[in-house]
């Protein structure tokens, strides 16, 4: 008499997932871009990343601008900040599979600026959280990967011209509403949750007693599995918190912050490669 051998559980999944600090699009950003046809392509700026973001099963990046809406100038001046709609195929292409769009700057060019945004990533069939055309779509933050489903959250410290009556336009730090989400996406399905947060100083690499307190709140609720942060331009500690993994500060991996204004280490740059 013979026997086959068979498994008895299965085996566990492994998720790779890449995540990169701000595609922040300054005006020299947007400059280098420029073809003699007038048109931009950013392909070139990824072309050595590509293969480690392709390496990973999920890659996602911080959209820090928004796509400047049709018929509207795309090379605006600072404090203001834009890109061409032609950025979000480039992402795509470099390997990025979604990003977060929660960021200060992402209503720089209103309404039509958010939706311009989220349109062409749907278009280059991209994820995206953080911002929204309607309530609804805010919600919508699960995706499935190798059968691991998960929930990607998206909040920012602050951000200029968001209409009253549409808060959902960008979400806004709020640590109750952060767990709140949380616990419906895990409602919802979601087996792991992940969290970008834009806050901290800019160009300071020390973490601030804001980002301290808020890290301790939000992983002492049971409901966020990694905490990834934006907003310093610059690579920050990493460490566990109550048990879960915070990076504190990411850096940029798209930008042109002139040195001569900004520290030197606001020019380095990471993957971060966190398994699951």
């Amino acid at each position: 008499v013979s026997e086959v051998a068979r498994r008895v559980t299965p085996p566990p999944t492994h998720v790779t997932w890449g995540l990169t600090g701000d595609i922040h699009t300054l005006k020299a950003v947007n400059l280098d871009a420029v073809q003699s046809n007038g048109t931009y392509d950013f392909r070139p700026m990824f072309e050595r990343v590509a293969p480690l973001l392709n390496w990973f099963d999920v890659a996602s990046c911080h959209m820090e601008a928004p796509v400047a809406p049709p018929g509207t100038p795309i090379i605006v001046d600072a404090p203001m900040l834009s890109t061409a709609p032609s950025m979000v195929p480039a992402l795509a292409g470099a390997g990025y599979d979604r990003c977060s769009t929660a960021s200060n700057h992402m209503m720089d060019r209103g309404v039509a600026g958010v939706d311009t945004t989220l349109g062409a990533f749907d278009a280059a069939g991209l994820g995206h959280t953080g911002a929204a055309r309607s309530a609804d779509e805010a919600r919508s933050v699960v995706f499935t990967v190798k059968g691991i489903r998960f929930a990607h959250l998206s909040y920012t410290f602050a951000v200029g011209n968001r209409p009253k009556s549409q808060p959902w336009r960008v979400n806004l730090i709020n640590a109750t509403a952060i767990i709140a989400a949380a616990r419906q996406a895990r409602a919802d399905g979601a087996q792991v949750v992940v969290l970008s947060l834009e806050w901290g100083i800019d160009g300071q690499p020390a973490v601030t007693a804001e980002q301290r307190s808020l890290a301790r709140t939000l992983t002492a609720s049971g409901e966020i599995d990694l905490i990834v942060g934006h907003q310093a331009h610059l690579l920050q500690p990493i460490e566990q918190v109550n048990g879960v993994w915070v990076i504190y500060g990411m850096g940029n991996f798209i930008s042109n912050l002139p040195g001569a204004t900004w520290p030197a280490h606001c020019q380095d740059a990471a993957v971060f490669g966190v398994d699951f």
